[in-house]
């Protein structure tokens, strides 16, 4: 497997990075409640808002906000809602790889999000869990020249596994393990960085700390492993490299965390595909995953490219 550095090397020749991201497309229902609801517990909401989200549109728009050239493939349904997503990500700048499912509904989110600004999630996956590898073939050429490949676990592992089957040698494949469920090695093997949080990167190793984690991954799998950490930042360690790379949040006001960890890794590739080093992507990842905490929703809350060098200058 070709470096990291060489991967982006080999991609320098646009000016704006080609990312093609395959993933959910999910209508949110998020309700501000003042703490999360215990067993048996009836909580009053004080507000309830419909947000378009979905860690594929989610990464998708984060791409387009940040500067790049982006294609979004998955699958709604034939509802007010496919509608509703299809045209938010294309408001957007985003490029359309949606396909329309006439035999089932538009996924779903319904998300609690607490006074302190934490979340929890429950989903109704719908047609994302129908994204197959026949949605991926009319994009074939897409997927041969993206420098950056953005994948997350609310499709289908057929669908993750015909885009990585896809992409060139050159393309990073950039894995988001959410919601994180058991993947065969031979898959994760052909990943360049993978993205987990603590409680995600458990399911593949057993380390304790992120470090031990992150090094535990990148031993058994080779590439990347990159540890999103929230209010601490994050860490990054290569195979083949000694040193762990380590980057510390930047201090915001938090109002919702919603789709922090989707701004965190979309940055990351985005700055990978620049050529930045590794630790100027860390930073660059973590303005962006701090700002998107400053504002309720998923979507809403993505910075633009302009917010988060702004941020990087002032830190």
């Amino acid at each position: 497997m070709p470096s990291l550095a060489a991967r982006n090397d080999a991609n320098s020749t646009t000016t704006r990075p080609r990312v093609v991201v395959v993933g959910s497309l999910n209508c949110d229902v998020v309700f501000r409640v003042p703490h999360h609801p215990q067993p048996g517990e009836t909580l009053t909401a004080a507000s309830v808002a419909r947000v378009s989200g979905g860690k594929g549109a989610n990464q998708a728009v984060a791409a387009a906000r940040l500067g790049a050239d982006v294609t979004l493939i998955g699958t709604v349904g034939d509802d007010d809602d496919g509608r509703f997503l299809r045209g938010e990500v294309l408001a957007a700048g985003v490029g359309d790889g949606i396909a329309t499912r006439g035999d089932a509904a538009t996924g779903a989110a319904y998300i609690n999000v607490s006074d302190a600004g934490e979340n929890t999630i429950v989903l109704a996956p719908g047609a994302n869990a129908t994204l197959g590898p026949n949605d991926l073939s009319s994009y074939a050429d897409t997927l041969q020249r993206a420098d950056v490949l953005l994948i997350q676990l609310e499709t289908t592992l057929d669908a993750i596994t015909a885009a990585i089957d896809a992409v060139g040698e050159r393309t990073c494949v950039i894995l988001d393990p959410a919601p994180a469920v058991a993947l065969p090695d031979e898959l994760l093997r052909r990943v360049d960085v993978i993205s987990p949080n603590q409680t995600e990167a458990a399911v593949y190793v057993d380390g304790r700390t992120a470090a031990e984690q992150a090094a535990e991954l990148v031993a058994h799998y080779g590439g990347t492993a990159v540890m999103k950490l929230g209010a601490d930042g994050a860490l990054a360690r290569t195979a083949g490299a000694a040193a762990v790379v380590e980057q510390a949040a930047f201090p915001v006001d938090v109002v919702d965390t919603t789709a922090a960890g989707d701004a965190f890794t979309t940055a990351l590739g985005v700055a990978l595909a620049e050529r930045r080093s590794l630790p100027e992507a860390l930073a660059f990842a973590c303005a962006a995953g701090s700002l998107a905490t400053t504002a309720a929703g998923a979507q809403p809350s993505l910075p633009s490219r302009e917010q988060v060098e702004a941020l990087l200058a002032a830190g």
